[in-house]
């Protein structure tokens, strides 16, 4: 069973609405067309396109693209929304006028001292779960180490974790740092799986028989939702009910998958999950990030899990009479360590009030259609290109398997830093995997069907312009 599945082919549906309104499928027409009647259309208005990267002031390139700035890097970091600043200036008027009382007296109904509770019923809702197992916390690697504390538990016989063998670097330095820590040796107690030899991602069916093989040595099994190079959509709620039938933890590295594609954590029953709210969620570079723990745990008396304490994970009722005992609060909250950022808090504020304008169903409905038509231009005018260099799309093509990205390889040529700059001349933005990949995200929040057409027209450019430089 797929974390997604269409009733249809996305490019099917594409062609059939194409014929209907009698426009060619890869014209700026349809493009055109498409964008009128997409129903989430506003939501560009609420967010702010860059006017970068700029070409020098007064070039012929600065006035020839000045209006076709076309950002698709929201797997990197996501569009500034809108009301972001407004929240953050009114934040720093609270701090200037009122000091130290904003964390009780706040004229805007925010005070500090429950600023997270402003962000998490709409965190839980996106990822599918219930608002007690979800803290808006710290960061992606610090809340993987604070929850592998809980969770991975090794015995002699079960302490292996089963990962990517190309996983996001940090989740590997995190893995291997904590087998460490139990005495472990990496090379023995971390799995990393890979693709089969000539091929780009991992198979279902391959994860599956490791966990079946290896499963009385696993402790944790730790994914992530999407990968980040490929752009692969893992099967989530298939892996996961394999582990646990297996007797192993679940948990799921979340990044590129939050706000991406459909997430239901809880009905997955998924151990434990985290996440980064800067690539789809929008938040801001480095901004605030998430953790979920299943509500399952509570039944073993959530507060007899081994943690790293911290104040803000204190029970509410009691924290600021400063008692000297720890008494976690129930579920996820429970693993807060300090006060989160207010400024943080506020820049995720500012995304969750446009993500309240629709819905993940919503957003992913478009999202399959974004990343079909963008397939579709790439196969039918860059590939046949001689300029194209060896080009293959690392990620699958089935829509059930990927999220809002397609990875482009391009096999044959010897590093794509001029190739960005050719783009970036172009006022194009989208995201440079040394030595020769490049990722493109449509995010489905804000961009639209024109973006992905100006983007192949400014890639075929680009790929000329290379061309004939060499």
């Amino acid at each position: 069973m797929a974390t997604t599945t269409t009733t249809a082919h996305p490019l099917d549906q594409l062609r059939a609405e194409a014929t209907a309104a009698r426009l060619d499928l890869a014209s700026p027409q349809f493009a055109a067309h498409l964008d009128a009647a997409d129903p989430l259309r506003a939501l560009r208005n609420d967010f702010l396109l860059p006017a970068y990267p700029a070409p020098a002031a007064g070039t012929a390139a600065a006035s020839a693209h000045a209006d076709k700035v076309v950002y698709l890097c929201g797997n990197s970091l996501g569009l500034q929304p809108r009301g972001t600043r407004d929240l953050l200036m009114q934040e720093l008027d609270v701090w200037a006028n009122r000091g130290v009382m904003g964390h009780f007296d706040h004229p805007y109904g925010r005070p500090w001292a429950e600023i997270d509770e402003t962000v998490t019923g709409e965190a839980a809702k996106i990822v599918g779960a219930n608002v007690n197992e979800v803290a808006v916390m710290g960061t992606l690697t610090n809340n993987l180490h604070l929850l592998m504390v809980a969770f991975y538990r090794p015995t002699q016989q079960r302490y292996k974790i089963l990962i990517e063998g190309k996983a996001f670097p940090s989740d590997q330095y995190a893995v291997a740092s904590q087998v460490q820590v139990h005495g472990f040796d990496p090379k023995d107690a971390v799995i990393a799986l890979t693709p089969r030899e000539g091929e780009a991602t991992l198979r279902t069916e391959d994860i599956l028989a490791t966990i079946k093989q290896h499963g009385n040595e696993i402790a944790v099994v730790l994914f992530s939702g999407v990968q980040y190079y490929t752009g692969q959509l893992f099967d989530m709620p298939t892996i996961t009910r394999a582990a646990r039938e297996a007797g192993c933890v679940v948990g799921w590295d979340l990044a590129h998958a939050v706000g991406n594609v459909p997430l239901h954590l809880h009905d997955w029953d998924v151990d434990f999950a985290a996440w980064c709210t800067y690539k789809y969620l929008n938040s801001g570079p480095g901004c605030i990030a998430g953790a979920f723990v299943h509500a399952k745990h509570a039944d073993k008396k959530m507060a007899d899990l081994p943690r790293f304490a911290g104040w803000w994970g204190h029970d509410k009722q009691s924290r600021f009479k400063m008692p000297d005992q720890f008494a976690p609060m129930p579920g996820a909250a429970g693993f807060q360590l300090s006060n989160p950022s207010v400024v943080a808090t506020v820049s995720l504020l500012g995304s969750m009030q446009v993500f309240q304008k629709t819905s993940i169903a919503q957003l992913r409905a478009k999202s399959l259609r974004l990343t079909a038509y963008l397939e579709h231009l790439i196969v039918s005018e860059i590939a046949p290109l001689p300029s194209a260099l060896g080009l293959r799309i690392l990620t699958p093509s089935d829509p059930n398997q990927r999220g809002a990205q397609l990875s482009l390889l391009f096999a044959k040529m010897n590093g794509v830093g001029p190739l960005m700059k050719e783009l970036e001349h172009r006022g194009v933005v989208v995201d440079e995997r040394e030595p020769n990949v490049i990722r493109v995200a449509p995010a489905p929040i804000y961009n639209n069907f024109t973006d992905v057409r100006r983007f192949v027209t400014a890639l075929k450019e680009s790929l000329e312009a290379v061309a004939k430089k060499n």
